[in-house]
């Protein structure tokens, strides 16, 4: 059971998936900064973004 967990730490802290979570709370950010776009309306315009990641950094990001 630790080397599922100590696997899943590796795929999770992996530079690039790191720096998915980076841009998707930037991201998150701006448009929370936008008058009139509710959450649901930022969740709608940027889930398409996620179909071209792959399944680790689509759920990280």
């Amino acid at each position: 059971m630790l080397q599922n967990i100590i696997a899943g730490l590796d795929l999770v802290m992996q530079w690039s998936n790191l720096l998915t979570v980076l841009v998707g709370v930037s991201v998150g950010m701006v448009m929370g900064a936008i008058p009139g776009l509710t959450g649901t309306m930022a969740i709608a315009l940027l889930v398409p973004f996620s179909i071209y990641l792959n399944p680790v950094a689509g759920i990280a990001g």
